[in-house]
């Protein structure tokens, strides 16, 4: 499993970020977007109980595949969302270069210096 550590540079606070499939995005994502909220994805929640629910009203026979559909594509993109989003926020990787490109790369952070990185 590939954890990495973002670390404010001003306050130190420290969040832990997956690489990869949020499975607790793809079970519990129909449960009014809490895995979401837990990340700081307000917007991403929100939106996606909403568009979910209005969803399952118009098309009342495919709730599962609705459901279903909805944790797949959050599961793949949340951890993406949640790095982007502490990113923004100005935390910063902790850990040995090779495994910040890699994640940089893998997030899309960043890609000025790893495009340069790269090309040395």
């Amino acid at each position: 499993m590939n954890l990495y550590v973002f670390e404010h540079p001003a306050t130190k606070q420290r969040k832990i970020v997956k690489l990869g499939f949020a499975w607790d995005v793809l079970f519990l994502n129909w449960f009014f977007g809490l895995p979401l909220l837990r990340r700081g994805l307000w917007f991403d929640g929100i939106v996606g109980f909403l568009g979910m629910l209005f969803m399952m009203v118009v098309f009342p026979i495919g709730v599962f595949g609705i459901v279903a559909a909805s944790g797949l594509y959050e599961g793949f993109t949340a951890n993406r969302s949640q790095a982007q989003k502490l990113h923004g926020k100005g935390y910063r990787i902790v850990g040995d270069e090779g495994s910040r490109m890699l994640a940089e790369t893998s997030w899309k952070l960043a890609q000025g210096r790893v495009a340069a990185a790269l090309a040395e």
